[in-house]
C-alpha cells in the first residue's frame, strides 16, 4: 500500500489457520473427498474434528475440472460441510508455508 492508501477489507488467505503439521489430521489439513450431494472430487480443508466426525469447508470447484480451461479457477471455500463416520476422504500432503 502506498503512504495514501487505507486497506478495507481482508486478505482471504488471512483467514485461513495455520498450516497442518505433516500427516495428522487436524484443522488447517487438506483433504480430498466427494462432498455430499456432488458427484465429483473436491479439495477441502478440515475446520474441525470431533471425533470421527469431520467439517470440511470444500472449495467451489471440482478436482475433474480441465486445468486447459480459459475460465479461471474459484478457489474460494464454500460453506462448511459435516463429513459422517465412514465416509471416503483422503488426507493430502501438507505444502510448504513460504513465500514466493
Amino acid at each position: 500500500l502506498n503512504a495514501d492508501q487505507v486497506a478495507t477489507s481482508t486478505a482471504q488467505r488471512s483467514l485461513l489457520p495455520p498450516a497442518a503439521q505433516p500427516g495428522v489430521l487436524q484443522p488447517g489439513s487438506w483433504i480430498r473427498a466427494v462432498p455430499p450431494r456432488r458427484g465429483s472430487v473436491h479439495r477441502g480443508m478440515v475446520t474441525a474434528v470431533n471425533g470421527e466426525l469431520l467439517t470440511v469447508c470444500f472449495q467451489n470447484t471440482s478436482e475433474d475440472v480441465e486445468s486447459d480451461s480459459e475460465e479461471e479457477e474459484d478457489d474460494e471455500l464454500g460453506d462448511p460441510v459435516s463429513l459422517p463416520a465412514g465416509h471416503a476422504w483422503e488426507l493430502l500432503p501438507a505444502t510448504g508455508g513460504g513465500l514466493g
